[in-house]
């Protein structure tokens, strides 16, 4: 073992502030070099993995941080993190990072590394002290930085992205991504660096202006021979979730043939409910679940998701002891089983599962509106709860939209209204029935907004395929026509009378005579 580089006066005045090192003379190794990228890579807040040894020793004080410990020992870990950054630490390691040496700079974003690990608070914090920005500039610079350097700078960034999605459109500002990308396409770049790569384009890839900057940069044709090589070294589990991620709902999906990538995800739902490491590292049982739900969209991948066990795993998920489940972690599974229901054989299989059935129905009356609307949704579209009859009452103009287009039919409603017609856009407590079933039975007219989200909502389905059964008056209003023609909307659109809605106005409904009957 090496002996410890020296250290200067700025250095050990941040080294004893964050306590993520030990003096030199204790002989302790620094605590990056005793953890490798993957431990600390982890992005897992809602998983606390099997404790395990390292052989690496002796270990700074700082290790819970990344390996399992007791709940309360995490909880206390949380705190210390918390308390170090709302001092003057974080600010004097950034500095170091911008101008210190190479040692100083990696010691610098190792650090916070460490201090933005599984912790969302300090992560906020830690987005607003400029520590992105500087991450970004060692990542960005071509020539004066070591790889080593560049790899904790994305782990960084990493970190911070995992747990702060609001820090995305800053990530995104510093045009690291862009570099990310084209290291990834190198055949020169070292696969550690690779690896920390692949960890921020997977984050990356929980929110949608991450996405949509991924998506710009053609970044799943970059992931496919990560996905292929099934190298631990290059992260290709991580490669494969933000694949799913960005394309695993679309047609376009089909690039990512003979990557294996739904009986992969599957694999890691699997590992990531017995708590057991794939790839190298503890993967988050909630962002799992996001890829799986993201697959469990496209028609194309449900026969592979319910042939290949997917059901099987879902089931085990909505089964977590109450103390395990994370909303968000139920909300997506309740959407998966919504979305596999649309599936004549993910139905059938769907309700012979009596574990899961009565699992959904306990979770359609959860005190989370988001849980409660899917497992009713999903219990819908299994058939269990039941069809309400046909009303002759037709009263109302029911609004069908994706979330993403809220804005633009909020505006259509009160151009309607100020027209004297009576507008249903969202139930009014907000409960599955109302809001799908005597939403659409009890409508006059069905105006349908279309995009390339809404055709991936399991809502959107149900609402346009009862007003397809119930032989409903609908008008499409066309925002953004991607996707619709591989899409399951492709037959039950002929015939329907077809409205450019780019921009919206509502005169042309009403000048032509769309809404007057």
């Amino acid at each position: 073992m090496r002996s410890p580089a020296p250290m200067t006066r700025a250095t050990r005045r941040a080294h004893t502030a964050c306590g993520c090192w030990l003096s030199p003379r204790c002989g302790a190794v620094p605590h990056a070099r005793a953890h490798t990228a993957p431990c600390c890579a982890r992005a897992s807040a809602d998983v606390a993995p099997p404790a395990r040894s390292h052989a690496r020793a002796p270990v700074c004080p700082c290790a819970p941080v990344c390996c399992s410990v007791p709940a309360q020992d995490r909880d206390e870990e949380a705190a210390r993190q918390l308390h170090i950054v709302k001092t003057s630490a974080p600010k004097s390691l950034v500095t170091m990072m911008k101008r210190g040496d190479e040692e100083s700079k990696w010691r610098a974003a190792r650090c916070l590394v460490q201090l933005a690990f599984g912790n969302p608070d300090s992560c906020e914090i830690l987005a607003k002290t400029k520590a992105i920005s500087a991450a970004a500039d060692l990542v960005r610079n071509l020539d004066g930085v070591t790889d080593r350097v560049k790899e904790a700078a994305l782990q960084l960034i990493n970190n911070i992205a995992s747990n702060n999605i609001a820090c995305h459109g800053n990530v995104v500002k510093t045009e690291v991504l862009i570099h990310v990308n084209a290291m990834l396409r190198s055949i020169t770049i070292p696969e550690p660096v690779k690896r920390a790569g692949v960890s921020l384009v997977y984050a990356m890839t929980f929110s949608e202006g991450g996405r949509t900057e991924l998506m710009e940069l053609d970044a799943v044709s970059t992931l496919v021979p990560i996905i292929r090589s099934n190298k631990t070294t290059l992260n290709s589990i991580g490669a494969t979730l933000a694949a799913s991620n960005l394309i695993g709902h679309k047609v376009r999906a089909q690039m990512l043939q003979g990557c294996e990538v739904v009986q992969k995800v599957i694999r890691a739902l699997e590992h990531a409910l017995n708590r057991e490491p794939l790839g190298g590292q503890y993967n988050s049982l909630r962002k799992v679940m996001m890829s799986f739900t993201e697959l469990c969209k496209s028609d194309s991948h449900k026969e592979t998701i319910i042939e290949g066990g997917g059901i099987v795993q879902l089931t085990r998920l909505v089964d977590l002891e109450p103390a395990s489940q994370h909303p968000d972690t139920m909300m997506f599974g309740c959407e998966a089983a919504w979305h596999l229901s649309f599936h004549s054989v993910g139905k059938a299989r769907l309700c012979e599962t009596s574990i899961l059935v009565d699992r959904l129905q306990e979770l359609a009356f959860h005190d989370n509106a988001a849980i409660n609307n899917n497992a009713r949704g999903a219990l819908f579209g299994m058939g269990i709860i039941p069809r309400p009859p046909f009303s002759e009452s037709m009263s109302h103009i029911l609004l069908s939209f994706a979330e993403p287009q809220r804005e633009r039919v909020s505006a259509l409603r009160d151009q309607l209204e100020d027209r004297g017609y009576v507008v249903w856009m969202d139930a009014p407590d907000g409960q599955m029935e109302e809001q799908f079933l005597q939403g659409v039975i009890n409508s006059a007219c069905v105006c349908v907004c279309l995009s390339e989200t809404y055709y991936i909502t399991a809502r959107a389905r149900t609402e346009f395929t009862l007003a397809h059964l119930t032989s409903k008056y609908v008008v499409l209003l066309v925002v953004d026509d991607e996707g619709r023609e591989d899409s399951w909307m492709n037959q039950l659109t002929k015939g329907r009378i077809t409205v450019d809605f780019a921009i919206p106005e509502v005169t042309f409904l009403a000048s032509r005579g769309y809404l007057s009957h």
